[in-house]
């Protein structure tokens, strides 16, 4: 929730996640096809201000991570600690790789996967029911992550890993400003790499796809 929101490594150019098949039980996967790394930034358009290797640092850590829709939560974890930003760690087993995470069961045997929680910050376990906007958990850093962020994907079956990405769209949204591959340079050095605006026509989005390198909104409380 909330203003400053910077989709990365979004659908549908060839990024990490698009290319990112995995084998798992003797086939192919494409779980990540459509996720999003959200990120969150400051007015200036930086992601952090201050010391880079502080995770406080960092404009988006600790923020209120919200169920997208109701359902059962099918697992989570809460165990692994936060990596130091500006490191991908390179030590971590495949199963580790998505650091805490909550996996929630949707309606039409789709799941909706949050990774690289907070640690200790996960509220929900195996067997819990969720509401739409109910905060089961808090951004981090934990896992295969190299800075704070929200990693988000819905696959068509129970398994994060083993089931194949799924195309969504949100209920609305805010478009603010579109970034260029570029600032990300910038916005790493502690510089406003991401700022509001661009060649965007800003303005409240209904039922639609946030595009890659692009700013949005969230209502709070919607």
């Amino acid at each position: 929730e909330g203003e400053g929101w910077l989709v990365s490594d979004g659908c549908c150019g060839p990024t990490g996640h698009i290319n990112a098949l995995v084998g798992v039980n003797g086939q192919i996967q494409g779980s990540e096809r459509f996720a999003i790394d959200w990120i969150k930034i400051d007015e200036e358009g930086r992601i952090f201000a201050g010391d880079k290797t502080k995770l406080e640092s960092w404009v988006g850590y600790g923020a209120k991570v919200l169920a997208v829709a109701p359902g059962l939560v099918t697992a989570s974890r809460d165990d692994q600690e936060d990596q130091k930003p500006g490191t991908m760690p390179d030590d971590l087993s495949f199963a580790e790789l998505p650091g805490n995470y909550v996996m929630i069961a949707l309606d039409g045997g789709l799941t909706a996967v949050y990774a690289h929680l907070k640690p200790g910050s996960v509220k929900v376990k195996a067997g819990d029911k969720v509401k739409a906007g109910e905060v089961i958990g808090l951004l981090g850093n934990t896992g295969g992550s190299l800075a704070p962020h929200l990693h988000f994907h819905i696959v068509n079956g129970p398994e994060g890993a083993a089931s194949d990405g799924y195309p969504y769209v949100l209920r609305s949204f805010a478009l603010a400003g579109t970034a260029e591959t570029e600032g990300l340079g910038a916005a790493l050095d502690g510089k406003p790499g991401f700022p509001r605006g661009g060649a965007v026509q800003p303005g409240a989005r209904g039922r639609g796809w946030p595009p890659n390198l692009t700013i949005n909104d969230f209502p709070v409380g919607e």
